[in-house]
C-alpha cells in the first residue's frame, strides 16, 4: 500500500524471505567456525527480535516522524552501508 507506511503480505512475505536467505549465510558462517548448531540459531533468533523490536520502535519516534519524507532514502542508503559492510567484512 504504497504511502500508507504499512507494508502488504506480499511485501512482508519477501521481506521475510531476504532476512532467512541473510540468516543461512549466517548459519554457513557458524558451521565453518564450528559453532554449535542450536547457541547459533537461539541467538540469531533472539538478536533479529530484538533489533527488528528496536528499530520498529525507533521508526515510531517523533524525530523520525519529522523527517518522514526523507525515511525511504536514508533506510536505502542503510540497507545499501549493511550490504557493503557484509561484503567486505
Amino acid at each position: 500500500m504504497p504511502g500508507t507506511g504499512e507494508l502488504s503480505l506480499s511485501q512482508i512475505l519477501a521481506l521475510g524471505c531476504a532476512l532467512s536467505m541473510n540468516n543461512i549465510g549466517i548459519g554457513f558462517s557458524a558451521s565453518i567456525t564450528g559453532l554449535p548448531f542450536l547457541p547459533a540459531s537461539v541467538s540469531t533468533f533472539f538478536c533479529s527480535f530484538g533489533f527488528l523490536a528496536f528499530g520498529s520502535r525507533l521508526g515510531r519516534s517523533a524525530f523520525l516522524q519529522q523527517i518522514g519524507e526523507y525515511t525511504d532514502p536514508v533506510s536505502g542508503l542503510l540497507l545499501i552501508l549493511l550490504g557493503l559492510c557484509q561484503l567486505y567484512h
